[in-house]
């Protein structure tokens, strides 16, 4: 065997490419009209005080808002939702366990 194919080239210093600005995030846009998270805002709008998602749901159901939330557990998909939201900063805001308020401005 020969050695010229062991020997490695030293390797070129390059430059440091200059990193990218961050993209501006895009403005918040209302959720659909007749989607879940429409209703819920629907309902909370007209709220004062913070409401479990199984109000929010009963009056969804009450108001038919959203026909399209249904299945077996309605109540905890809406909660599901809710909570996502308030983690991400959309729309809702949780002010405590199970309990969601719409956000202050929207």
């Amino acid at each position: 065997m020969s050695n010229a194919s062991t020997k490695q080239k030293p390797k070129r210093k390059t430059a440091p490419k200059p990193k990218a600005a961050p993209k501006p995030k895009a403005a918040q846009r209302e959720p659909r009209e007749g989607s879940t998270m429409w209703a819920a805002m629907e309902v909370l709008r007209g709220k004062r005080n913070p409401m479990r998602a199984g109000e929010i749901y009963a009056e969804i159901r009450e108001r038919k808002l959203a026909p399209g939330l249904k299945g077996k557990t309605p109540e905890r998909t809406l909660a599901a939702q809710l909570a996502v939201s308030a983690k991400r900063g959309r729309f809702v805001e949780r002010t405590e366990p199970g309990k969601f308020r719409l956000k202050r401005g929207s």
